[in-house]
């Protein structure tokens, strides 16, 4: 009879012992699931709240709404370098240049197309073409200033264009100013970008270096 009571006793414990574990599995599933719940609905706010940007052609994450200024600032300064190539980068071919031009008219308004009727007109291109000649734009990322406290983004951007001619580099200093506002975005224009009110305020020689100086 003893041995019964143990017996029974036993099974007691092992009955109480599994609804314990099975309680305590079932606290511990429905944790986790409430953990899971907060972190889903955690990311899923953080999600709502993120900012996208063009820059180059390609879209970026602004991680915080006080950090937007930031990348913004970087897409106007890298749509600014890729315009200011297409304006100031020459190659000695007619239809390079005409193909350049015409980016760089889709990325500006009426201010550019006069430039380049400037440039024309003093025998900027075909000077070149008859010297076999090539020019490199190149720019800082410091030299693109950029003041956000008007109605529109005004820039000021500093740089150098390397004419490479037969026996010599001629390096010379640009300083432009404009105006930068939202546009569409398009084939010819998958920045969304325009420059406004484009002024060449410095446009000069500062050195001539020889090959054998490089």
């Amino acid at each position: 009879m003893k041995i019964l009571n143990n017996i029974a006793t036993k099974e007691r414990l092992y009955v109480v012992g599994a609804i314990a574990a099975a309680v305590t599995c079932i606290i511990v599933c429905l944790g986790a699931m409430l953990l899971y719940k907060n972190a889903t609905d955690k990311a899923t706010a953080e999600k709502r709240n993120e900012i996208y940007v063009a820059v180059n052609g390609s879209i970026i994450k602004a991680q915080l709404e006080e950090d937007f200024s930031q990348p913004l600032e970087m897409a106007h300064k890298g749509f600014l370098e890729l315009f200011h190539n297409y304006v100031w980068s020459v190659e000695p071919n007619t239809q390079y240049i005409e193909k350049n031009k015409s980016k760089a008219m889709a990325m500006g308004d009426k201010t550019v197309d006069m430039l380049f009727r400037l440039l024309e007109s003093k025998g900027y291109y075909s000077n070149l073409i008859s010297g076999d000649y090539s020019v490199i734009f190149d720019v800082k990322e410091a030299d693109i200033v950029i003041d956000y406290t008007h109605d529109l983004p005004q820039f000021t951007l500093t740089g150098t264009l390397k004419t490479l001619r037969t026996n010599d580099v001629v390096v010379k200093k640009v300083v432009t100013v404009g105006k930068i506002v939202q546009k569409s975005y398009g084939f010819s224009n998958f920045t969304g970008f325009q420059v406004l009110d484009m002024e060449v305020l410095e446009f000069k020689e500062l050195r001539i270096i020889k090959y054998k100086e490089l």
